[in-house]
């Protein structure tokens, strides 16, 4: 009886003591221009003890990092948007999930260039004596649109909003534009047609992103339906 509760003793230390997690990579570069805004990437993480654990991870800015460009980060247990630098939260490590679980950075850019990290602490917050720290790095370049270089003025220029009606001028007819969700996923186009499109009920309620090209012009806004 004391030799099997001396194994069980033994099993129970290793697994505590096991590190429970591990990247293959630990960075990556986002090579992008301001066009291609929201930006995103992400790194791999991969369950090392086959238990599902409970990790942190704690956000730290470079500080070259544009006050411009808003950070969201997907743990694939929450998406947080925004984040700020020092922030930080606990995730699940899953034990068998059917594809590698990703951590997702996001980087909504706002027309401005800049070259700028975030970097992320990651460990167990019950034993936090190791840590491994992964980080994203943004190479900006200006794009060939000129949206948002005066956003306020440009919504009040190129659409009107009412409820879910938006309402253009004579010189975006037959253009299309493109709604996309904070996570710069893309939910809805449409052609605007007769200076006028309405956002189906289908869409539902919350923040949005909106962009259109007309020649070599891009136009974008957030926007709340």
């Amino acid at each position: 009886m004391k030799f099997f509760s001396l194994i069980c003793f033994l099993l129970i230390g290793l697994h505590s003591s096991a590190q429970a997690f591990s990247f293959v990579d630990t960075s990556t570069i986002l090579v992008k221009t301001t066009d291609e805004s929201p930006a995103h990437w992400y790194l791999e993480i991969f369950n090392d003890i086959a238990v599902n654990t409970t990790l942190r991870w704690k956000a730290s800015f470079d500080p070259n990092l544009p006050p411009q460009w808003v950070i969201t980060f997907d743990d694939q247990n929450n998406f947080h948007n925004p984040v700020n630098d020092g922030d930080s939260a606990d995730f699940t490590l899953y034990a068998a999930p059917s594809f590698p679980q990703k951590l997702i950075i996001g980087g909504i850019l706002n027309n401005t260039a800049g070259t700028a990290s975030v970097y992320f602490d990651i460990y167990d917050p019950a034993d936090p004596s190791f840590v491994q720290t992964i980080e994203y790095r943004f190479i900006i370049t200006m794009g060939s649109g000129t949206w948002g270089t005066n956003e306020l003025t440009q919504e009040e220029q190129w659409y009107l909003q009412s409820g879910r009606t938006f309402t253009f001028s004579d010189d975006f007819n037959s253009n299309e534009i493109a709604f996309y969700d904070t996570s710069g996923k893309c939910v809805y186009t449409s052609s605007i047609d007769a200076n006028v499109i309405t956002v189906p009920s289908t869409i539902t309620k919350g923040v949005y992103f909106i962009r259109m090209k007309s020649g070599n012009t891009f136009y974008s806004s957030r926007i709340v339906l």
